[in-house]
């Protein structure tokens, strides 16, 4: 039996807690549960000493903390243990921002959760989620002193809610510009935070594009903290940078080779070397004090990154072209991307044109992709011919003149996407997908000659394996959406129950792609070649949008201007990108298999004997006059 309770038993049960800082909170009591951790156990700051200082900046007095970084470095980690240090120890209104609602649901279900249940000094503070009641709790905690709420940035009801102390914000940078009426969400969120004096504003993202990066912006007002290493050879401190990354061979090079340079003794530094000079480490201002506490951390400071893993995708994303460079500097170096420009340059692209038709095409494609706009009394179409690394040939352009109201106009097209490219040996290069606009006053007339051909429907009528997939899109402004989604909607288009498959063409980020190829000047992954057929009108429609910045209410948002009336020559090429990437080829795999010899052909009895017969001989393209290429054949 028990002894009863000492009156120091009851008062001690009413003291403050001890004074402890969310790191030091986070190793005495957070527990990584088993399955949701790579590293099941007790919560360890010395595997990742470079989290101290973000985490404990909380106790500096600022009101704002911002992390600007790229993937894998924690991020999601040190907001959970913010959240528990707050919930268990320091009890207050606590809301954390997600991007959208599905992702908030996902954090909850497989991140927080699991660690509020595996962490024993939150458990005994939260009530258990069980029965109905499971459900509706999910993105809801409710604790003696505050509670903790989840939201996505693109509902703007729960964001202007109840007064909160603590607003933690991920990924900022892929919130909404705005929601309606409501204005920024971010805006909204930060502003429940008013009434209390002690309030917390925790801002993390990868950065996206210069200029237009929330967390770039955010960045550039604080103070801007960088995780000073000691080197082992002069013992100065420096910052691990790309700039003093290097490897053998250039671009081409062997990443195993891959080392540091130190920037002040000119030493060589081996990548096994750099844990423990990140364990001897420490976060440096490099910019005067605001009022902002802000850091920037990258992969390289991750102890599960290595510095061959890092080159070797450098270089695969420089095989991959700009999009894929894009992609590797936000999300390894968490660093914004500056656009080599805001909108190719017309006289450059007429300057390198060469001599090719889409019949004379070079051996090297490997397939084509083609992009059709509708207009009210014309079809245009443009067809690519790309090769490994998305190197792309623009192959022809083509104008179906006529009503597209008018069954015969779409016969027209439906003759010719029958029609192979060739190259230069013979071989003929069907379009493997087709993407037609359907906006505009023809939705309908697109609906129906989509709908039947959404699957692989058009054979080649030169070996009858190679098909075509016909895509009926709707384009959508917005930094946030993908090139195109590949989730189509299913829409019912007649009584007859017929449905059509409809993607959406995220335009933005898809202009962007074109355009930042159209700027590459060196042939290899990304370039585009135009053929000596082009002409200026076309060249200026290919070139016709630009990327502007502009302000709305303190806010930049990067949007296309038109700087012509006509850039079907623009749509047509981005359509084309967009099929391409639904189909995500591999190219590499493909353009293997065109290397290899033909067949030997057979003996007479053997053919007599076949039980396919040969190939019949593709139908030769018709020669009609373009007002953009010279007439194509």
């Amino acid at each position: 039996m028990s002894a009863p309770a000492t009156l120091y038993d009851v008062l001690s049960v009413l003291e403050p807690p001890p004074a402890l800082t969310v790191s030091q909170w986070a190793d005495a009591h957070r527990r990584l549960p088993i399955g949701a951790s790579a590293e099941p156990g007790p919560w360890r700051t010395a595997r990742e000493p470079f989290q101290r200082g973000i985490m404990d900046a909380a106790h500096e007095g600022a009101d704002t903390i911002v992390l600007m970084k790229s993937a894998q470095v924690g991020a999601t980690e040190c907001l959970l243990n913010l959240i528990g240090y707050f919930l268990a120890h320091d009890p207050a209104p606590i809301l954390l921002i997600e991007p959208t609602e599905g992702l908030v649901k996902r954090i909850a279900k497989r991140r927080l959760w699991p660690m509020l249940s595996a962490t024993p000094a939150i458990t005994v503070r939260i009530a258990p989620r069980q029965g109905r009641r499971a459900s509706s709790a999910l993105l809801q905690v409710l604790f003696p002193g505050g509670s903790l709420t989840l939201v996505g940035a693109n509902s703007a009801t729960p964001l202007a809610s109840d007064p909160i102390r603590i607003v933690l914000a991920d990924e900022i940078d892929k919130y909404p510009a705005t929601l309606g009426d409501e204005g920024d969400p971010l805006a909204l969120g930060l502003a429940r935070t008013k009434r209390f004096w002690n309030r917390l504003h925790v801002l993390t993202s990868t950065p996206t594009r210069m200029g237009a990066s929330r967390i770039e912006r955010e960045y550039l007002a604080s103070d801007q903290r960088r995780y000073f290493v000691p080197c082992p050879r002069c013992g100065e401190p420096f910052v691990l940078a790309w700039r003093h990354v290097h490897w053998t061979g250039g671009r081409t090079g062997d990443p195993a080779t891959a080392h540091w340079i130190c920037p002040a003794c000119g030493g060589r530094i081996e990548d096994a070397e750099r844990p423990g000079m990140i364990a001897r480490g420490a976060w440096r201002a490099t910019a005067p004090f605001r009022g902002v506490i802000g850091f920037h951390v990258w992969e390289a400071y991750s102890s599960t990154a290595t510095l061959r893993r890092i080159v070797d995708g450098f270089l695969r994303a420089h095989r991959g072209g700009v999009a894929a460079l894009r992609e590797w500097q936000n999300q390894t170096l968490g660093e914004p991307w500056e656009e080599d420009a805001e909108r190719a340059d017309p006289l450059a692209l007429l300057s390198r044109r060469e001599p090719y038709t889409a019949e004379t095409l070079p051996p090297q494609v490997i397939l084509a992709v083609a992009g059709v706009d509708t207009q009210d009394d014309r079809l245009e179409m443009t067809s690519l011919a790309v090769g490994v690394g998305q190197e792309t040939w623009i192959a022809e352009h083509r104008i179906f003149r006529g009503d597209p109201a008018r069954p015969e106009v779409w016969r027209e097209l439906d003759d010719h996407l029958r029609l192979p490219l060739r190259d230069t040996d013979g071989r003929h290069r069907h379009l493997v997908a087709v993407a037609i606009d359907s906006a505009g006053h023809k939705t309908d007339f697109v609906y129906a000659f989509a709908a039947p051909r959404g699957a692989l429907t058009y054979e080649c009528p030169s070996c009858g394996v190679c098909r075509t997939r016909v895509l009926a899109t709707i384009g959508r402004a917005g930094w946030d959406r993908r090139i195109i989604d590949p989730d189509p909607s299913k829409l019912e288009i007649d009584r007859a129950g017929r449905t059509v498959l409809l993607y959406t063409v995220g335009v933005d980020q898809a202009k962007a792609m074109w355009v930042a190829n159209l700027s590459i000047r060196e042939r290899g992954p990304g370039y585009v070649h135009l053929p000596t057929s082009v002409d200026e009108e076309y060249v200026d429609q290919l070139t016709g949008e630009e990327l502007a910045t502009r302000f709305e209410r303190g806010l930049a948002r990067r949007e296309w201007r038109a700087r012509r009336p006509r850039v079907e020559a623009l749509d047509c090429a981005v359509l084309a990108l967009a099929a391409l990437r639904l189909l995500d080829p591999r190219l590499e795999a493909l353009a293997e298999r065109l290397r290899q010899p033909p067949p030997a052909p057979m003996s007479a009895p053997a053919a007599a004997s076949a039980v396919a017969a040969p190939h019949p001989v593709a139908p030769r393209r018709r020669f009609v006059p373009s007002p953009y290429l010279g007439g194509v054949r």
